[in-house]
């Protein structure tokens, strides 16, 4: 079994972004308006993908650590 996280950034249901990066999934999700960040596992073996964790909208977390850190800037 080799699990990937994968993070999507879906603006009004339409995918904007997707990848493996954290950092830059939080960059995205900051400069898109009404956007919602999703983060899920996928197990890759080979060639074949298989979804172990169904996406989890993880947008309150994040906006509420971003607040907590910058203050509320």
């Amino acid at each position: 079994m080799n699990p990937q996280t994968f993070y999507e950034v879906k603006q009004k249901g339409e995918s904007v972004w997707g990848g493996a990066s954290a950092y830059t999934a939080v960059q995205w999700f900051r400069k898109t308006r009404d956007a919602d960040l999703f983060v899920s596992v996928w197990n890759e073996e080979e060639e074949d993908y298989h979804l172990l964790i169904e996406p989890i909208n993880i947008s309150p977390i994040v906006l509420a650590t971003l607040l907590s850190t910058t203050g509320g800037e």
